[in-house]
């Protein structure tokens, strides 16, 4: 009777700790470079990572997800449109993304060096003005979207002190706080498997 009632407490404790969530939060700064046409592009952004731990038993564990916070790294490459690597992993959620990064091998050297698998994930704006014309992009394969000869040059992750970035996409992305809230069709959800109907506007700004 007594281990049954102390196997009781114990899990009544982990639930109550898996509900004490904790927010704890970092900002990451991302980096990007690109090569086309003989000549190397990039961008940058500091992003806020936002990741609930558990108290408790469940002390330092994730137990409730992470959000990111700021804006997506865009890479302007004149006569090509615009690269954008948003805030989520391919096809995945913000907690997904954020623990991708986190967990990348760390350098003895510099910042982290993001492989393939733990990217953002990668889409191209053929026309910056237009948001339905994203496309996906194949990291390992970026002639198909900017010509003969272009590649990923590296995309690099650390941790910052620096603040969010903000207010610089829509220099690049002017329509984006007219769909806040929507896909990139302008849908309030997405009834398709349409590149635009699948991507939020939230995945390049929260704001």
């Amino acid at each position: 009777m007594k281990l049954a009632r102390s196997l009781v407490a114990l899990l009544g404790a982990a639930g109550v700790s898996a509900c004490n969530q904790i927010p704890v939060s970092h900002n990451v700064y991302i980096s990007a470079r690109v090569k086309a046409e003989g000549q190397v592009y990039s961008g940058s952004s500091v992003q806020k990572f936002t990741c609930h731990k558990g108290g408790g038993l469940m002390a330092g564990m994730d137990v409730g997800g992470c959000e990111v916070s700021g804006e997506a790294v865009v890479i302007a490459v004149p006569g090509h449109g615009d690269l954008v690597l948003l805030m989520q992993a391919p096809h995945r959620d913000t907690t997904t993304y954020a623990w991708l990064i986190d967990n990348a091998p760390n350098s003895l050297f510099g910042p982290r060096k993001l492989r393939p698998a733990a990217m953002p994930w990668m889409i191209h704006f053929a026309d910056p003005q237009n948001p339905k014309s994203a496309e996906e992009v194949d990291p390992a394969n970026l002639s198909k979207t900017l010509g003969a000869g272009a590649e990923l040059v590296s995309v690099t992750a650390s941790p910052t002190v620096a603040p969010v970035t903000r207010g610089q996409i829509v220099k690049y992305l002017p329509w984006l706080p007219s769909l806040k809230g929507k896909t990139l069709n302008g849908k309030p959800d997405s009834p398709s498997n349409n590149l635009a109907d699948e991507i939020y506007a939230q995945a390049l700004s929260e704001e």
